[in-house]
């Protein structure tokens, strides 16, 4: 046996013997260094990703990573998100958990909130989401558009508790408005005026707390407009004084002055609806309104304990507001 023709092929073997068996000690030791948190951006490279992991000592070689990345396929399906890992971990199992997905950021849109009230709550988090330079004819790709034309953003924005992962401003409010569509629009499109139901479920989520009694005050609001009474609503004036706050108004107790204010959200001097939503309505606000249930009320008051008075004539309204006090 010649020793020099064969010495080349040994030392490739050692070679692909050391790569392979670093290759395979780098996939398997555990990381004890936890708990760890880190977030991935979307739409960076899987290169940039396995550098900034080893770079911040999550990972022993950005190399080895990459390469079971590729030769497995799951470099393809990793996903953006806040990580936060807890227990002693290797490649594998890190490879599985950024396949799984981290968290965004969570957030929740109360029933009731106002789309300046929606803004602070995104700003709060983290997320500056100018809400109120948008219409719904900057995304006319939607439904909602063909259906509503070019109203702003306020009463569109779903409550619901959504989670954003690097989503551009547009990308964010589009989300807001197709759980509107998916949700609310296969009730609204269906009648005659939409919009004027959707004030309507706005001054419903502001006034009504029982689910059952809007049904009650959703006919007494359409029976007052369809009389041509002013409807007295006190949130809506509460929207104007707050300058569209309401959560995060400090100061929402109507004055002498304020009931006399030249606005037109003061309902207690301009008939019928105000301009625009005065709130971003549940979806048991939007079905009250498209289904008043029949009554024989005209006026309604709310309790400080959330219940709800009927009446049927001013006297009896006036007497029962005088017995509360």
């Amino acid at each position: 046996m010649n020793f020099k023709k064969i010495y080349p092929f040994i030392i490739l073997l050692i070679v692909i013997l050391f790569i392979g068996g670093n290759f395979i000690y780098n996939i398997l030791s555990y990381n004890y260094n936890v708990p760890l948190n880190f977030k991935i951006k979307k739409g960076v490279s899987v290169d940039e990703i396995t550098k900034e992991l080893e770079k911040e000592n999550i990972i022993s070689s950005s190399f080895s990573f990459k390469l079971y990345l590729i030769l497995t396929g799951k470099h393809k399906n990793i996903k953006a998100g806040n990580y936060k890992i807890e227990r002693p971990f290797n490649m594998i199992e890190l490879s599985n958990i950024l396949i799984k997905g981290g968290e965004g950021v969570k957030i929740k849109i109360i029933p009731g909130m106002t789309l300046k009230d929606i803004e602070l709550l995104f700003k709060e988090n983290g997320l500056n989401v100018n809400f109120q330079k948008y219409k719904l004819s900057h995304f006319n790709d939607l439904n909602l558009y063909n259906i509503f034309e070019d109203k702003s953003l306020e009463g569109f924005l779903m409550p619901d508790t959504y989670e954003f992962f690097e989503e551009t401003e547009e990308e964010i409010i589009k989300k807001i408005l197709l759980n509107f569509q998916k949700k609310a629009l296969p009730y609204l499109e269906k009648i005659e005026n939409p919009y004027q139901a959707l004030i309507v479920a706005s001054l419903i989520e502001k006034e009504i707390i029982p689910i059952e009694d809007r049904f009650l005050a959703s006919d007494v609001i359409w029976k007052r407009l369809k009389n041509n009474w002013t409807l007295d609503v006190d949130a809506s004036l509460v929207y104007a004084k707050c300058n569209g706050f309401y959560f995060f108004c400090k100061d929402k107790k109507l004055t002498s002055s304020d009931l006399k204010s030249q606005n037109k959200y003061n309902i207690y001097i301009f008939k019928g609806l105000p301009p625009t939503p005065i709130s971003n309505p549940s979806i048991n606000s939007i079905i009250a309104a498209i289904n008043p249930k029949k009554n024989d009320f005209y006026f309604y008051f709310t309790t400080k304990d959330g219940k709800t008075i009927f009446s049927k004539t001013l006297k009896e309204h006036e007497e029962k507001l005088r017995s509360l006090r």
